[in-house]
């Protein structure tokens, strides 16, 4: 189970952190730090917080929420002749970029059910913001 300590950059703060990292590695478990701010400060400028690297594509769930959420974006944002051109662009992409057939299968999971809906209310960006976005070479479609 996780160990959880809230810390305040006080004496205290800093005893109660050092005692649930001891607990943390005695219980081989990890350890959660929530960082209560003082006086303003969102974070103390003295702690060291070491974050593991991880790839979220080890998991299928990351898939099928790419997929959902490309299709959910589309609709919500893009001016709808656009709509289509974005998602064959991804669709493409994504048939070159997964290698696994167990997880292109998610992908497609995640992309049907992005089609059948729940994208929520549409307001599309304007036309005016696509050309802008286009000649800042950051095109609405890839």
């Amino acid at each position: 189970m996780t160990v959880l300590v809230g810390y305040l950059p006080t004496p205290e703060g800093e005893a109660a952190v050092s005692a649930a990292l001891a607990e943390a590695s005695r219980r081989d478990e990890p350890l959660v730090v929530l960082n209560s701010p003082r006086q303003g400060a969102l974070v103390d400028p003295e702690i060291v917080i070491h974050h593991p690297a991880t790839d979220p594509a080890r998991h299928a769930t990351f898939y099928r929420l790419v997929a959902r959420n490309r299709v959910w974006l589309a609709y919500r944002r893009l001016p709808a002749p656009l709509i289509p051109i974005y998602l064959v662009t991804w669709i493409e992409l994504s048939l070159i970029r997964i290698r696994s057939r167990a997880n292109l299968a998610v992908w497609f999971a995640g992309l049907r059910k992005g089609l059948k809906g729940g994208h929520g209310q549409r307001r599309p960006m304007s036309w005016r913001t696509v050309l802008r976005l286009t000649r800042a070479g950051r095109p609405p479609i890839v």
